[in-house]
């Protein structure tokens, strides 16, 4: 029985290091990518290491490289490249199951209108529709509160487990989307030409579906590994007065 023990435990230390070391391999091939190497350049050593890595992971790297001096900035720049990497192993696992009033549900719900809403947008902006475009983008801006909840009771709640790093992250890219939601709002407002607005919208559009892919395979199931019934219980319960300051969800 003592010999079963100490085996269990040495398999368990065993594992705790090779967790770790990938964990450190992982930073050590991002910081690469930082520096200037490309994806292919690195592909082949971040295959063999990215079996198994989930959202947690991938959250927990971002979150150390943050504490161990990187610019939330620099993070954002190369925020895409960096799902691209884990995209292949984030698509292998569950994706978040909830039921009608937890706010991951209500979330995804959110996303699912916004996104079908912004196809209608590109829809008008491809026909150089400019007035129905104003009206669809209108209509996509009242998912600002879906960006307010995250940073306003989502985020507080997930910085209390030391998750700080990679919501700084997506508070910044909630900005630049903000931002390109205004410019295209003025240039709409005018008699714009086609190639304008498609410098404006295309990456717009990108950031915002980007997001919607950060958000159901990182965030959400990171968040209900690490929050409590009780914390989703005060989530649910705070975003309601919110929610009444705010124009309508796009959901409602």
């Amino acid at each position: 029985m003592r010999r079963k023990k100490m085996s269990e435990r040495k398999k368990m230390s065993e594992h705790i290091n090779n967790q770790t070391k990938r964990k450190e391999d992982l930073k050590r091939l991002l910081r690469q990518l930082h520096e200037g190497q490309t994806v292919d350049q690195v592909k082949g050593e971040f295959a063999a290491l990215l079996e198994d890595v989930g959202a947690m992971d991938i959250a927990s790297i971002e979150q150390e490289l943050v504490e161990e001096g990187m610019p939330v900035g620099e993070i954002k720049r190369l925020c895409d490249v960096h799902v691209a990497v884990f995209r292949e192993s984030l698509e292998t696992q569950e994706k978040p199951d909830t039921v009608p009033g937890h706010p991951v549900y209500t979330f995804l719900a959110e996303n699912g209108a916004a996104g079908r809403v912004l196809d209608t947008l590109e829809e008008a902006i491809g026909a150089s529709e400019w007035e129905q475009a104003g009206e669809r983008l209108r209509e996509l801006r009242q998912y600002e509160l879906h960006y307010v909840r995250k940073e306003n009771i989502l985020f507080p709640f997930l910085e209390k487990h030391n998750f700080s790093g990679p919501t700084a992250v997506m508070w910044a890219i909630h900005d630049d989307v903000r931002a390109g939601w205004k410019e295209l709002d003025e240039l709409l407002a005018g008699d714009p030409d086609k190639e304008s607005v498609a410098e404006v919208f295309d990456p717009l559009a990108t950031a915002i579906r980007e997001m919607f892919y950060k958000e159901e395979n990182i965030l959400y199931p990171t968040a209900l590994e690490k929050l409590s019934g009780e914390e989703w219980w005060q989530i649910r319960h705070t975003w309601i007065p919110a929610r009444s300051r705010h124009r309508r969800s796009i959901v409602s």
